[in-house]
Parts: structure tokens; sequence; C-alpha cells
């Protein structure tokens, strides 16, 4: 029945298959973490709800007083700081389900591989940039220097992202997430600290 309750209140919402899927996993079986994300948007029209992103859905999800933002830990991880990417990974985790660090994780790597992928195609402009891969101009400007990363090792870096968000999603029998994410996180650090492939 409690599959049941959820799943019926994802339908209403009349999101978007990518977003269901989303709420899906992020509630498990306590459907009780839609409950504010279903009034916050139910009213709502139809053109609207479907213009939502995952980004915009995240504002709407529950978290405890005085916990970061979930994507706290993405610049410390890209910049090779394994000790406080870690404590803020954790921390994240102690009031986000796994799939939403994953989320960002996921975003700024494929920014990582996507931005380095332009700029050997000589397409110097940051804007030009941003507009073709569909980020911030802030976030792409922020972006550490990966003049002298292998396209290898980020190619690896993507592969090892959207292999880790399947497992996620159920595609393997993960005991521990937040561990899990955690052995993502150093892996990254890893590679684009000494260029070398993960995956």
């Amino acid at each position: 029945k409690t599959e049941k309750v959820k799943l019926e209140i994802i339908k209403e919402l009349n999101h978007t298959k990518n977003i269901e899927l989303f709420l899906n996993d992020y509630a498990g079986e306590d459907y009780e973490l839609l409950m504010n994300c279903a009034n916050a948007i139910k009213n709502l029209s139809v053109q609207e709800k479907k213009k939502l992103t995952v980004d915009d859905i995240l504002i709407f999800l529950p978290v405890k007083k005085g916990t970061i933002p979930p994507f706290e830990f993405i610049n410390d991880m890209i910049n090779c700081n394994t000790v406080k990417a870690l404590e803020k990974l954790r921390r994240t985790l102690d009031n986000h389900h796994a799939l939403v660090a994953m989320l960002f994780i996921k975003r700024k790597i494929e920014e990582l591989y996507h931005d380095k992928v332009l700029r050997l195609s000589n397409i110097t402009s940051f804007k030009d940039r941003a507009e073709i891969i569909g980020a911030n101009i802030w976030a792409i400007k922020n972006l550490p220097n990966t003049s002298n990363i292998k396209i290898e090792v980020l190619e690896s870096l993507v592969l090892l992202v959207n292999n880790a968000e399947d497992s996620l999603k159920g595609g393997s029998q993960i005991q521990e997430a937040n561990l899990f994410l955690e052995t993502v996180v150093t892996k990254i650090i890893i590679a684009l600290k000494y260029n070398i492939k993960v995956y």
C-alpha cells in the first residue's frame, strides 16, 4: 500500500518521466517525504509543471535545520581537496538521499568533460561553451583548469558517474549507499589529481 500511495502522489504531479523516476527513488518506502513537494506544486499549471527540472524539485524536498546545500562538496571534490570534500559529503548525506548528491556529481563531471571537448574544438568563449553545454556561464568559468588532464581520464569519469547513478537506482545491489558514494568521490579525486583513468 505504501508503494501504491507513493506512485499515486507522483502521478498526480504530472511531471516528466525523469522527475517521476527521481521522486520515486528519493522517497524509497517513505511517501511522506513527498507530501511537502506535492502540496507546493499541485496548484501549478500543467505547462508550469512540465517546465520543472530536478533542480526545481529539490527545493521542495524536506531537509533538517542547519543542513548544508547538497552541492557544497562539489568544488572541493573537483579541486581535489579530499578531506573537505568527504567531510561536506557526509554532512550532505546526513540530510539528503544519496541520489541528490549523485545528481550534482554527475552534472559537474559531465560539465568538465563537455567543456574539455569544446575547448579542444577551439571554442574559447565561456559564453559559447556554457550555451552549448546548457550550463550557467559562472559554472563554466569556475571549472578547474583541465588543460593537463587527458580526455580519456574525463571519459572514464563520465562512465564512472553514470554507472554509479545506475547502481544507486537499483542497477546493482548496494549495501550502504553513503559509503558507495564516498568511494565514487574518492575515485574522482584520484583521477583528477593524478590524471589517471579509474574505470
